[in-house]
């Protein structure tokens, strides 16, 4: 008896084993019915279209959704009634139109299509209408285009002045000629009041400003120059020869709030600093405190460094930035740092239209997430000695086991979702960078260096499939492009997840639940070369 009961037990195992086998072989052989129909009435248009066929095999299947990879199957033709029918085990396929097949002259609308149960046949239609790639950058970039360079004819230093005009950086090329000529900056005017105590000498004209806004600007500039110097260890600024005292100019016509240029023909290479204080002025608010600091801050980074680096010129405006939160709340800077999010697609230290004070939002997450102000500083003392501020960053991160691409890709990363993860995060931000909005029409993308675009899918109320393509072009390699999901669910739990181009090429699906959406973040982390990406997206 106990021998059949053993016998009984191994049959009925192996018996649901088979059982198993079998399911699972049919379930992967079950064949569904698909479909290509091409509508045009010329043959000659569509008779050499080839479509590529891909499989999509479910990856993963989570809170956030169902994620898909491509596999390709095949490669096809229509018949002469433009129809392709074919059979596949996979519940989804995507079809795409090999472009180089496109006759001259005609164009195919949306040319790429996602097939599943509840829509089995691919419909393209070709016609003869012109299809233009759009170049994304196209409209800033002529904006940018200056050829004003008779504005400098008159400077002194035409020479480096016509160079940062070529740069586009107008407003450089306009302090220094101011610095050199000096007649805007500093009227002989206003020489008449002087106040000297301890490292400042302020000049002012003494009928327009109070004794008590003259101390309180006074105080303004010690506490900048302890806070930077003294705390946290920046070099003091150097003193125009033969001087004892920094020197600071009051200038109520100056136009704007304050600038810092380097004086004229001083072996020292100085630097000055010219405040638009306002003379009705009883007492100095939070603002002109504030300002005080960004100029200070600017006088101790010319001790870093002599000769004009573009780069560089960005990333100082950003940290003066960065230096007025020792004095005012974060929601101060809400004007740049919005202005930076509406442009994630420009360069990191793009500085047009006045971008670069928005760049703060870097240099503050790496003061929050790498050893806080302190290694600002450490990132100016590394640039005096290599004279390369991404030399310099990745020398100074190092010690934090990063490099400054890794802190690139992180920051672009945190700016998805600034809410959660910048603690100086303020309610008059913005919470998120600019989407590029995709079309199911390929778009040529151009992507300066160290730009970023978000590409991002929000799910209906019933959930849909999303498909991503992006592939290179005018030979712009992979090495410098990286590509993540950021997936959300419905809670707002985020999951990120890098996405790796194969030949040139990525494309990727997803099954997204209700409540929930997924961003395809693209970054060029090149600090010198433009890459260029197709990319559409099939819903």
């Amino acid at each position: 008896m106990k021998k059949f009961k053993a016998l009984l037990s191994i049959i009925i195992v192996v018996t649901i084993a088979f059982l198993s086998i079998l399911n699972t072989f049919a379930l992967t052989n079950i064949n569904n019915e698909f479909a290509i129909s091409v509508d045009c009435e010329e043959e000659y248009a569509y008779s050499s279209l080839r479509f590529n066929i891909y499989k999509m095999i479910e990856t993963s299947n989570t809170d956030f959704g169902i994620q898909y990879e491509h596999i390709y199957d095949k490669t096809v033709s229509v018949d002469n009634d433009g129809v392709y029918k074919f059979s596949s085990n996979s519940s989804c396929v995507y079809i795409e139109v090999v472009k180089d097949s496109i006759q001259q002259g005609y164009c195919v609308n949306k040319p790429s299509k996602v097939l599943n149960e509840n829509n089995t046949v691919a419909n393209f239609l070709i016609s003869k209408e012109n299809l233009t790639l759009m170049n994304s950058l196209s409209n800033e970039i002529n904006l940018s285009t200056n050829n004003n360079t008779n504005m400098v004819s008159d400077c002194p230093e035409c020479g480096s002045c016509s160079q940062q005009v070529n740069n586009y950086d107008i407003q450089l090329a306009n302090l220094n000629r101011a610095a050199s000529t000096n007649p805007n900056y500093v009227p002989n005017y206003i020489n008449d009041g002087e106040y000297t105590n301890g490292f400042f000498t302020i000049h002012y004209e003494s009928d327009l400003y109070s004794d008590s806004i003259i101390n309180a600007i006074y105080y303004q500039l010690s506490f900048s120059k302890a806070s930077l110097c003294s705390t946290y260890m920046f070099e003091t600024p150097i003193l125009k020869e033969g001087d004892s005292t920094y020197h600071v100019y009051l200038n109520p016509n100056l136009g704007y709030a304050g600038v810092t240029p380097r004086y004229y023909n001083d072996s020292n290479n100085a630097s000055y600093i010219v405040l638009d204080i306002p003379t009705t002025s009883t007492t100095l608010s939070t603002t002109y405190k504030s300002i005080i600091t960004h100029e200070f801050m600017h006088a101790v980074q010319y001790e870093y460094y002599d000769t004009y680096d573009p780069i560089l010129y960005v990333y100082n405006e950003a940290t003066a930035r960065l230096a007025q939160l020792i004095i005012e709340p974060a929601n101060y800077i809400a004007d740049s740092v919005n202005l930076f999010l509406e442009t994630p697609e420009y360069f990191l230290f793009d500085n047009s239209n006045n971008r670069g004070s928005g760049g703060v939002l870097f240099p503050l997450y790496i003061k929050e997430n790498y050893g806080g102000f302190t290694t600002i500083k450490n990132i100016y003392e590394s640039y005096h000695e290599c004279l390369n501020l991404f030399t310099a960053m990745d020398s100074v991160l190092s010690s934090y086991g990063a490099s400054f691409d890794d802190a690139y890709l992180e920051f672009r990363e945190a700016c998805y979702d600034i809410r959660n993860n910048y603690n100086q995060y303020q309610s008059n931000w913005s919470n998120s960078p600019a989407k590029t909005i995709l079309t199911e029409d390929y778009v040529l993308y151009t992507m300066p260096k160290l730009s970023a675009r978000y590409f991002e899918a929000v799910a209906s109320e019933s959930g849909d499939y999303y498909t991503f393509t992006f592939s290179t072009a005018n030979n712009t390699s992979t090495s410098i492009l990286d590509l993540k999901s950021i997936q959300t669910n419905s809670n707002g739990v985020s999951q990120t997840q890098p996405l790796t181009f194969t030949g040139g090429y990525k494309m990727v699906t997803y099954f997204l639940n209700p409540g929930s959406k997924v961003c395809l973040m693209l970054n060029n982390t090149s600090t010198s070369m433009t890459a260029y990406v197709d990319a559409n997206l099939i819903i």
